[in-house]
């Protein structure tokens, strides 16, 4: 779709057995955000997404080693794992990786998350919030969420 210099591009990704699955590229004036809907690991995301500004991306984190006899195994199976997210940010290399419909299993907090992540990428990156804003121009900036009560 293409509309008043604002162009979105949708591209299948790696959802298995839900197909299709699709990620998103939205582009405006030489710069672009690329949402990777839900997915495990998926080759075709990291192709439409190199050099994106930021790059909003789904994650699961369960224990090393569930097992598939696991009746949780089957979410993390169509699910991306730190490991596997923090393999796309090193090949996208976006200025900001974010973390949005993230999916804990057993117990799993943000620190776990935040370890797992940088053990294999030293990129910038955050974990996402409700109602997050960003400003992307040359670099990419977090806005502060507001409320009634201001700022937070």
């Amino acid at each position: 779709m293409k509309k008043k210099g604002v162009k979105v591009i949708a591209f299948e990704v790696d959802h298995a057995p839900i197909k299709p699955a699709f990620g998103y590229k939205i582009e405006y004036k030489g710069h672009s955000v690329v949402l990777s809907g839900d997915t495990r690991f998926s080759e075709n995301l990291i192709k439409f997404a190199k050099g994106t500004d930021l790059l909003v991306h789904e994650v699961v984190i369960a224990p090393d080693g569930l097992s598939k006899s696991d009746p949780k195994y089957r979410i993390l199976a169509h699910h991306t794992t730190p490991e596997e997210a923090s393999k796309v940010f090193n090949e996208v290399k976006p200025k900001l990786a974010v973390y949005s419909h993230i999916v804990r299993l057993y117990g799993h907090n943000e620190q776990d998350l935040l370890r797992r992540t940088k053990a294999n990428y030293s990129g910038a990156f955050v974990i996402g919030e409700d109602l997050m804003r960003f400003s992307i121009s040359d670099k990419v900036s977090i806005n502060p969420i507001k409320t009634n009560n201001g700022p937070q």
